[in-house]
């Protein structure tokens, strides 16, 4: 059975249809990468997802529960949504702002205990934030806030991580660290939405991909499937150099985790 199943999801934002009837589905352990143009509706669908947006028309289900009546106190136990430009609106440590991943968890002024600490630090020191304990989020770069941002994200423990553009601010060797940690959620059996510019990393690591173009789905399946010279050029307005290599193989990354 599917986590997630969505069908003739209809979204309007100013008289403007940003989604036209999609379908969607997502297995447990299934990391699903949303790609296309600018525009395309990627965002808006990762949004439906994380309750923030409501549909005009369509169905969502979790297993066979209407997901769209869940409660936000619901929700928030089973889904994290990491925005494309999250930030933090009050000075706070680093090791504070994680920790507040853990708060669907936790009853009213109910403060995190051993189980939860133990999964605090566990998650700071995969995302290579041991260090940065002290730290205040604001003096942070843009790519340290990133990780910052994920690791309150997984320390939530969701069956759903829903991720826009998490790798965007992040040097190459984040850009892989990030992306193999979000590997090993799915691995757990977390199921991972992510948006994703880079086609680099949408083939070599996600299962399964959605190329969406002006609100509707081109293309639904591997990425052997979805990264074909047509589809390209009918998303992207490119053409193929040579079309002697597939492309999902061409676009792999030929990096791998050093540690």
């Amino acid at each position: 059975m599917n986590r997630l199943q969505g069908e003739n999801l209809l979204v309007s934002l100013g008289g403007v249809s940003v989604l036209k009837g999609v379908d969607f589905n997502l297995k447990a352990g299934e990391m699903l990468g949303l790609i296309g143009p600018n525009g395309a509706g990627k965002t808006t669908l990762l949004r439906v997802l994380a309750g923030l947006l409501k549909p005009a028309s369509g169905s969502l289900f979790w297993g066979r529960s209407d997901y769209l009546q869940l409660s936000p106190a619901e929700r928030a136990k089973r889904v994290a949504y990491l925005a494309q430009s999250g930030t933090a609106h009050w000075p706070m440590s680093v090791e504070r702002l994680v920790s507040l991943g853990r708060l669907p968890h936790l009853s009213d002024w109910q403060r995190p205990g051993e189980a939860d600490e133990e999964i605090i630090q566990q998650v700071m020191a995969e995302t290579d934030l041991s260090d940065f304990r002290t730290r205040q989020f604001d003096t942070l770069s843009g790519g340290e806030r990133s990780r910052v941002l994920l690791a309150r994200a997984l320390v939530a423990e969701p069956e759903l991580l829903l991720a826009d553009e998490p790798v965007a601010a992040l040097d190459l060797a984040h850009q892989i660290e990030v992306m193999s940690l979000l590997q090993c959620y799915c691995q757990r059996g977390g199921s991972l939405v992510v948006v994703l510019h880079d086609l680099r990393l949408a083939a070599h690591y996600c299962d399964r991909l959605m190329l969406l173009v002006a609100g509707e789905t081109l293309a639904d399946g591997t990425p052997e499937s979805v990264l074909t010279g047509d589809n390209m050029a009918r998303a992207f307005g490119v053409r193929l150099s040579s079309a002697a290599t597939s492309i999902a193989e061409t676009l792999k990354l030929p990096w791998e985790r050093s540690r």
